[in-house]
């Protein structure tokens, strides 16, 4: 990996609101009408890119992805994906203006590929008054791809300007930083690019430079990978923001179709699913599989510490993939030993939560070697060894049913599945902590844990 060029839960839940009312375009995967569209390769390709990615106290805004574009698993050349955001508050400190982002599955001479690409024509941080940084003409491209011989991983992040206001003078990298700007961009790069820490604005912000991330696995895969620049407030309750992100991977042996297989431990929601709570222990396999290989991933401990406090223990996620010739299949599996949630910083009147050995399984088979789809054959599976509230045992629901628990203000469901023509979703256990019936003001908590989601198509 090499440095390159490139609170208050009422207030995160406020700013969620308002930026879920901006205006964002997206446009659907485009169907080109040059020679590339509806040609297939034996290629998986995957690509996202987005203009800003924010977190704070563990809590990930899903509507503060401005202009993302996200492109799945494909073997079609010719495909693209583009977001658009006119102009959008990110709550009080940060302003983006024309977001695009756009992705595409290509082809060039003998090289094909997939190319994300993220532009923003301006970013302010400040309040209007005080200190101020503004940035423009931001760019993040990521290019993953295959000559014909060999892969290849090129990515590039750059700006056309950067501005400080508000503050008369520096020292050390923050007075070097301010010099350089009356040079000129070059210069502003190469002085973030020797930093091995932040650069602070007092009584704003600390800018750093993001990651970029290339990587050709044993001649099989290739990965591109940028994040442009990362903004860490000193004020307010943003924690951290990424702008200007860009990811693009291709990988060789999709000969019948591309598999997209995720797990994880927890996946939670605020807020009638308006602001998402972790996706802890997420695995994803590769769009072509693991050559079918079991790959196996553990985490000792993990979880959350807002809304809730939700302590995991033990969790664990299997994965496997194989395609030969027309077919393909492949299993995602989550297991964990032991969930405690303890909703003590939502309200002390709801009783704490323990679940003990979770385990949830989908796998997926199809044969797509006469023309037209054929339907996948999938293999559901999930199990909960027990459940305690207020560290007594009661009984659980049944597969696919609800039942209330302490008056009404614990809501768990057991084994929630979704089908699909070519895959299956399930969740093995979803506990819903109902606080508005002790209080108005306080939202319902969604937590989904032993979540899993496997598909095969033609792509």
């Amino acid at each position: 990996m090499r440095k390159t060029v490139r609170g208050a839960l009422a207030a995160t839940t406020a700013m969620a609101a308002g930026v879920a009312g901006a205006v964002v375009l997206t446009a659907a995967p485009a169907q080109a009408a040059d020679a590339e569209a509806r040609q297939r390769v034996d290629l998986g390709m995957n690509a996202r890119s987005l203009g800003a990615y924010v977190r704070t106290q563990n809590v990930d805004l899903r509507p503060v992805r401005l202009g993302f574009a996200n492109t799945s698993c494909t073997r079609t050349l010719g495909r693209q994906t583009t977001s658009e955001a006119l102009t959008v508050p990110v709550g009080d400190f940060i302003d983006l203006q024309g977001v695009r982002s756009r992705n595409r599955t290509y082809k060039s001479g003998t090289k094909v590929g997939v190319r994300a690409t993220t532009t923003i024509a301006k970013v302010t941080v400040g309040a209007g008054t005080g200190p101020g940084l503004a940035i423009t003409g931001l760019k993040a491209e990521a290019n993953a791809f295959n000559n014909g011989r060999t892969l290849g991983a090129q990515q590039s992040f750059t700006f056309e300007g950067l501005d400080i206001t508000g503050v008369s003078g520096g020292t050390g990298p923050l007075g070097d930083l301010l010099d350089a700007i009356g040079g000129g961009v070059n210069q502003v790069i190469r002085v973030l690019e020797e930093q091995d820490q932040p650069i602070e604005i007092p009584g704003l912000a600390r800018i750093s430079l993001g990651d970029e991330q290339p990587q050709i696995t044993r001649g099989r895969s290739a990965v591109s990978q940028v994040s442009g620049l990362r903004i860490q407030l000193l004020v307010g309750n943003l924690a951290d923001v990424t702008v200007g992100d860009a990811y693009a991977r291709i990988g060789k042996g999709a000969t019948a179709g591309v598999l997209g297989i995720s797990s994880q431990a927890l996946e939670g929601s605020l807020v009638n699913d308006l602001i998402g709570v972790g996706a802890t222990n997420r695995r994803t396999i590769p769009c072509e599989g693991t050559q079918n290989t079991v790959q196996t991933f553990r985490r000792e401990t993990s979880g959350i510490v807002a809304p809730v406090v939700v302590d995991i223990s033990d969790a664990v996620a299997r994965q496997r993939g194989v395609q030969r010739g027309s077919n393909g299949s492949g299993f995602g599996r989550h297991s964990v030993g032991n969930v405690q949630i303890v909703p003590d910083e939502l309200s002390p009147l709801l009783p704490t939560v323990t679940i003990r050995d979770i385990d949830a399984k989908v796998t997926v088979d199809g044969n797509f070697a006469k023309k037209g789809s054929k339907r996948v054959k999938r293999t559901v599976t999930s199990s909960v060894g027990a459940l305690l509230i207020s560290g007594r045992e009661v009984t659980l629901p049944r597969p696919g049913r609800t039942r209330n628990y302490d008056e009404g203000r614990v809501q768990v469901t057991r084994a929630i599945v979704e089908q699909g023509f070519y895959g299956a979703e399930v969740t093995a256990i979803r506990v819903k902590y109902l606080p508005n019936l002790i209080s108005p003001g306080l939202e319902p908590v969604t937590l989904n844990f032993g979540v899993v989601d496997a598909d095969f198509i033609r792509g």
